[in-house]
């Protein structure tokens, strides 16, 4: 028997709740914690609830078919065939039941059932993928949902609000977390899982089905078995009882697309805490507190009180509003505290390598240097008794993106705080910053993971503390024989390796964004950190995508505390745990 049909035969367990490579792995008492929500025959259901005929084709992908869809998905593909599903709707004459006038139609719609591993154990999740474009062959994704769920947490991707996010993507999408899709708190690595499966099948879809000229296609699916639903449409798995985080219904979830990417925050409801209306307005305020931030430091806006100091005369002596002295003078301390690792006064450099374009370019000899002589915060003339600062240098820019948004979070936690808010968690992609604890849990907890290789790093509890991720980015661009990420060394003016990735666990959220781009910069002898209160930040690195992760700080590496001008804005953590990763899951 091949390999191939091995692998194929193995989705037979899955349709019915369990694959061949569970049998082997997974001990007999452990089947309590699997979830069937979806039979096929509901899946199919759900996805083509239209539908006048559904055929099913087992195909055994060919060597060419793994290559392109290997292309597509960007990773090895481990299926060697799939289950596929062609479903042609009911209009005109055919809704009177002729199904022979399907014969030589196209079909309406498509599907897929793939399987992705969240934590440790498979998902298995069915796709709808929908032709579209003047040729029938631009895919975008319909209904998505699980099918089977095998962890003992995260289920809350089964929620139809959360699958909804996938509707309408396309190959051309990254179909990534906090790109295309929002995750859940607690369920980030399942969210992950869906991404890429979902991705996977468009992928599968497009090259057995939509590459294929029309007769080619008609041949293909004239050796499939017909699968029609007989029964009413199934609703969506988990839409009556699967939430957003915290489970609950009173919980508060607001987004707004803000400093260039989504902002959101989560309020949990309790007992003891503010009603639902006051929530409500508690998480509006902090949104608009956030966009507030964004007209202080946004370098992207011609208005901002930034980029009036980025445009500024050289020497020219610039009044500082209290907001922006104040994120200066946090920059300053942190500056100083990681040896210039951590350095926002990277503009030139920025511009120099096309950073901000979608296709970014070593820049020649000359301009690098130029650049790099317009770089540097030595270069900012800022006295922390005056409110005032100056530009030394021409084309000295500030870029704030590796400090901004965690500023803007604790500037929003603080506006929770001063509405009776403790238990929230706010994130801007990979920032996040927790208050308190969701009722009855022991923390929001989250897990670092690799984009380009989805192995998970290290899982974290926060209770009022923060946490940020830099790096580890599955794609960047080509420098000879590095592929490098978005992300400066200010010290060389040279992009970092885009698989490099470093995470930080600190009291706010300022601080854990700004160091856990010095620990990718620096690596794990970057000095410990003390806050002003005596809090200790930590966190992990690896050099790239296969190296295991490195604790920081490392023991022998010196403290350094921070010296900013203004209070923290963050209490000292109950409890900030996170915990190192021994393997590949973490």
């Amino acid at each position: 028997m091949s390999a191939r049909l091995v692998l194929l035969l193995s989705w037979v367990g899955c349709l019915i709740g369990l694959s061949a490579g569970e049998v082997l792995a997974t001990p007999i008492d452990d089947a309590d914690f699997q979830q069937v929500y979806l039979t096929k025959d509901e899946a199919l259901r759900y996805v083509f609830p239209d539908a006048l005929r559904v055929v099913e084709l087992r195909h055994l992908l060919t060597r060419d078919e793994t290559r392109e869809i290997e292309v597509l998905v960007g990773r090895r593909l481990e299926e060697g065939g799939f289950f596929l599903y062609a479903a042609w709707d009911g209009d005109g004459e055919r809704s009177r039941g002729d199904a022979s006038a399907t014969d030589d139609a196209d079909p309406s719609s498509y599907a897929a059932i793939v399987m992705e591993v969240g934590k440790v154990r498979p998902i298995t999740h069915v796709v709808e993928v929908r032709p579209g474009g003047r040729d029938g062959r631009t895919a975008t994704v319909g209904r998505v949902a699980v099918m089977i769920y095998r962890e003992t947490h995260g289920a809350e991707v089964a929620g139809e609000r959360f699958m909804a996010q996938y509707a309408g993507k396309t190959l051309d999408d990254p179909i990534r977390v906090d790109r295309d899709v929002i995750h859940i708190a607690g369920s980030t690595l399942s969210a992950h899982a869906i991404c890429r499966g979902v991705r996977k099948a468009l992928a599968a879809i497009d090259v057995v089905f939509l590459r294929r000229e029309p007769s080619e296609r008609t041949a293909l699916l004239a050796r499939a078995d017909d699968v029609t639903p007989t029964h009413a449409p199934t609703p969506a798995p988990g839409a009556e009882t699967l939430a957003l985080p915290g489970d609950s219904p009173e919980d508060v979830v607001r987004e707004r697309r803000v400093m260039g990417t989504l902002a959101r925050v989560t309020l949990c409801a309790a007992p003891d805490g503010p009603t639902r209306d006051a929530l409500d307005r508690a998480a509006e305020a902090a949104l608009d507190e956030i966009a507030r931030w964004d007209g202080v430091l946004s370098d992207w806006r011609t208005d901002s009180e930034l980029s009036s100091l980025n445009a500024a005369p050289r020497d020219a002596s610039v009044a500082l509003s209290p907001d922006l002295r104040a994120y200066l003078a946090h920059a300053d301390a942190l500056v100083r505290a990681t040896d210039g690792a951590f350095d926002p006064a990277v503009g030139a450099l920025v511009d120099a390598w096309g950073l901000r374009t979608p296709t970014p370019v070593r820049p020649d000899a000359a301009r690098l240097a130029a650049a790099r002589a317009a770089s540097g915060w030595s270069h900012l003339r800022l006295d922390l008794a005056d409110p005032h600062a100056a530009r030394t240098v021409d084309g000295l820019r500030l870029d704030p993106g590796a400090s901004g948004k965690g500023f803007a979070l604790d500037r929003a936690a603080d506006v929770l705080r001063g509405r009776g808010v403790s238990r929230a968690l706010l994130s801007f992609r990979s920032t996040f910053l927790a208050l308190g604890a969701p009722p009855g849990e022991p923390g929001f907890e989250l897990s670092v993971q690799h984009d380009g290789t989805g192995r998970v790093l290290a899982r974290v509890t926060l209770v009022d503390a923060a946490l940020s991720v830099s790096g580890g980015l599955p794609d960047g661009f080509d420098d000879g024989a590095v592929t490098r990420g978005h992300v400066l060394d200010p010290r060389s003016g040279v992009p970092l390796p885009a698989a490099r990735l470093a995470w930080v666990t600190a009291s706010s959220a300022a601080d854990a964004d700004a160091l856990s781009t010095a620990l990718l910069v620096a690596g794990p002898m970057l000095p410990a950190f003390v806050d002003a209160a005596g809090r200790v930040a930590s966190g992990g690195f690896v050099a790239d995508a296969d190296a295991r992760p490195a604790a920081w700080p490392d023991r022998d590496a010196p403290a350094t505390t921070a010296r900013p001008a203004f209070p923290s804005a963050s209490p000292a953590p109950d409890r900030v745990a996170p915990v190192p990763a021994t393997g590949s899951d973490g």
